[in-house]
């Protein structure tokens, strides 16, 4: 089978000895343009090497091994860890200076005020005043003065209790540094006031103020011991309400 192949490529393919020369010719030999650019790659390859050569003898300290990678990469660790336990130090050095800072200034304050022994007239008081009172600080002393403005002034210290957060025991803390000028009342007439500037009362209703307005109308004048009729008051409301009735 191999013999008759040969024959076959022999018979219909014949190779002469020129021929064969030039084949070999063609495949081994390069034109000029192929031997220039040989030459021009060998002398880019030698210079690359050339180059490479002398930078591992300018800088032979740039290669590490795997074991002196590894030391450098835990020193850089260490020293960041260390650089923020000491940025969370100054911080707790901060924060502790300025706490007792404020403790400092809380026994001063406190030095310079004994709440103990204060007197403070409610209804003329601040809240700067109010804030002087044992369990008292900005926002009850606001809803104090707020309530009181909005009542005309405290009758009685008792009022105290219908601010919003003032319970039993905190009113019975306090209650010993207050006194009460009722003189400082604000008060309204029934007859000749208007419900604009001064029938805006926590204690009366929107329709007990109209059945007043109603009234005024059909008479001559009101009469203040009427009005617990009138307005079909209780006992426990008319001894809040009366303090504020002019006579």
């Amino acid at each position: 089978m191999t013999i008759n192949i040969f024959n076959f490529f022999k018979k219909n393919y014949p190779f002469d000895k020129e021929r064969k020369l030039t084949m070999f010719k063609n495949f081994f030999f390069f034109t000029k343009g192929e031997k220039t650019g040989l030459i021009i790659l060998t002398l880019l390859i030698f210079i690359a090497f050339a180059v490479n050569a002398s930078f591992n003898q300018i800088l032979p300290g740039n290669t590490l091994t795997e074991s002196e990678y590894g030391n450098e990469i835990e020193q850089f660790k260490q020293e960041m860890d260390q650089k923020d336990a000491e940025k969370h130090s100054e911080k707790g050095n901060t924060f502790a200076m300025q706490k007792e800072d404020k403790r400092q200034k809380f026994q001063k304050r406190s030095t310079n005020l004994p709440r103990n022994f204060i007197s403070i007239e409610i209804n003329s008081a601040d809240t700067a005043d109010l804030k002087q009172l044992e369990g008292i600080g900005s926002v009850y002393s606001k809803r104090i003065v707020k309530f009181r403005n909005y009542l005309g002034g405290f009758h009685s210290l008792e009022q105290l209790k219908e601010v919003y957060g003032i319970d039993e025991p905190l009113f019975l803390s306090i209650r010993k540094n207050l006194t009460l000028d009722t003189a400082k009342i604000r008060r309204f007439n029934i007859n000749c006031d208007s419900f604009t500037f001064k029938f805006r009362h926590p204690y009366l209703s929107k329709n007990e103020v109209k059945a007043i307005l109603k009234a005024r109308k059909s008479k001559e004048k009101i009469r203040k011991e009427e009005l617990p009729l009138l307005l079909s008051l209780s006992e426990e409301k008319w001894n809040k309400l009366s303090p504020y009735i002019v006579e």
